[in-house]
């Protein structure tokens, strides 16, 4: 099982005993027009739901696998005639079917997912392995109701997928022009609606734009608001040309004047002439949410030769930033800034997470004696003894994570082993300076652990460490058993 397998099953997981929760989305999220939704899709489908398997029931909403059978593949070759999605029997419109701006409610990951048997949908689906599944990017019309193959979105997904299949930007731009004055006209097989979509398509900065449209949008607008879109749509669209553009606005405006689009503009590109700017930001503004996402951005964008940059910036730090800047110290390690970390951190390990972890990257004494200690005298709060162990370089540490996996499975072993993965521990990437940490791995895998939870965290520390590029964890990842039932984070 590949990590991108890994992590729509542990979704999968998590989906099977939610019936409508809402989605956190990452800041700076962008909707995707209806023509991008439409061009990225790898298959859409036109499919009737013909049953329901139901899993079961709350306040008179049942949930479970719905199948669908296929009636037309409107994109992309799927062949099989059937396939099954989960979702619900809530009741929630689509609204008026000749206004494709639409979009229901959040339910489940971020998309509507009621059916109703004998109703058709139009679907975008997505293979993994040998499965299809509805997917696709939150709240999106993703799964439409519609009449039939005549029906006003129905056509509307044909005349994109066929202006799609150009496979160039600027033809594609010029087709859908034309395809807006058709659907002006009310040609046949071209709903009057296009016309509004096409145009909200043309006038929304989305990360699938070009740079120079971007461009044209920001400066075309007196809106802060769409100007802080069009820097998050260069943010999540990664648009290296953008570079001196954005280091143009950065000069002339001050973080706040875009929200954080500016900011992460900055951090996407990994402009480093603009660290300098971004610290002053950062001594200007107030504690909170915002300052702590420009101080992420300075972290990321400062290299060793920044370390008195970055000790000014320690100095004037409050205890939940230095909590979260061991980790800049952890990848560049001067004597100096060791030193200077360990004071600021302090000796209280159980206030952080952090920086205990830091500190036991660095090899200090100080914070494994305090975890042993621990252990031998279990405390009531939700301290990271075993983590310190499983990061850090020090032998002392390394002997009792030994002792640990030599006693077999235990609830320990969960927190050592999360300590390997570090997913949750630090911003920049998974840094245990333990040298053995590959081979303790190795000797949990040989347990065969029987515990669900300590499976699950297993394969989830591979995932990550996998996904930060680490090969031997791809390699252990290949020789775990597939997930079984009852492999559940708690």
């Amino acid at each position: 099982m590949n990590a991108r397998v890994l992590m729509l099953w542990m979704w999968a997981v998590w989906l099977s005993g939610a019936s409508a929760i809402g989605a956190s989305l990452v800041r700076g999220y962008i909707r995707p027009t209806n023509y991008e939704l439409v061009r990225e899709a790898e298959a859409i489908v036109l499919a009737e739901a013909v049953s329901l398997e139901v899993a079961g029931e709350e306040h008179g909403v049942r949930f479970g696998e719905f199948t669908f059978t296929v009636l037309e593949a409107l994109k992309g070759q799927v062949n099989q005639k059937q396939f099954t999605a989960h979702g619900n029997t809530a009741a929630a419109t689509w609204g008026n079917l000749n206004d494709f701006g639409y979009q229901k409610g959040d339910q489940g990951p971020g998309n509507a997912l009621n059916y109703q048997v004998g109703g058709k949908y139009v679907l975008f689906l997505e293979r993994i392995d040998e499965r299809w599944i509805v997917t696709g990017p939150p709240f999106s019309r993703i799964n439409v109701q519609v009449a039939g193959p005549d029906s006003p979105w129905t056509l509307a997904v044909r005349r994109y997928v066929e202006i799609s299949r150009l496979l160039n930007y600027e033809e594609e731009k010029r087709a859908l022009k034309r395809l807006r004055r058709r659907a002006e006209n009310r040609e046949s097989g071209c709903p009057h609606a296009l016309k509004v979509d096409i145009d909200r398509h043309f006038a929304k900065p989305t990360e699938a734009k070009s740079f120079e449209d971007l461009r044209r949008l920001f400066y075309s607008t007196r809106s802060e608001v769409n100007r802080a879109r069009v820097l998050w749509a260069i943010s999540r669209g990664k648009k290296r040309e953008a570079a001196d553009f954005v280091e143009q606005v950065a000069q002339s405006a001050g973080w706040k004047t875009y929200e954080l689009g500016l900011p992460a503009s900055i951090g996407t590109l990994e402009l480093k002439r603009c660290r300098g700017l971004m610290a002053r930001w950062w001594f200007n503004m107030p504690p909170g949410n915002e300052r702590q996402y420009v101080l992420s951005t300075v972290r990321k964008l400062c290299g060793p030769e920044d370390t008195p940059l970055m000790l000014r910036i320690l100095q004037a730090a409050n205890d939940e930033e230095v909590d979260e800047m061991g980790g800049w110290f952890v990848l560049h390690p001067t004597p100096l800034g060791i030193e200077a970390y360990r004071k600021r951190a302090g000796t209280d390990y159980s206030k952080g997470q952090r920086a205990p972890m830091s500190l036991a990257a660095l090899g200090d004494p100080g914070v494994v004696a305090w975890a042993l200690d621990t252990i031998r005298n279990p405390r009531k709060d939700d301290s990271p003894e075993y983590s310190i162990l499983a990061i850090s370089p020090l032998p002392e540490a390394d002997l009792v994570a030994r002792e640990l996996i030599r006693a077999g499975d235990s609830p320990a072993l969960v927190d050592l082993v999360q300590g390997y993965g570090e997913d949750y521990l630090f911003l920049e990437q998974p840094m245990s300076t333990n040298p053995h940490r590959w081979e303790r791995l190795k000797e949990v895998m040989a347990l065969e652990p029987k515990s669900g939870r300590l499976r699950y965290w297993l394969r989830a520390s591979l995932w990550y460490l996998a996904e930060f590029g680490h090969e031997p964890a791809e390699e252990l990842l290949q020789k775990l058993a597939p997930p079984l039932a009852d492999e559940k984070s708690n």
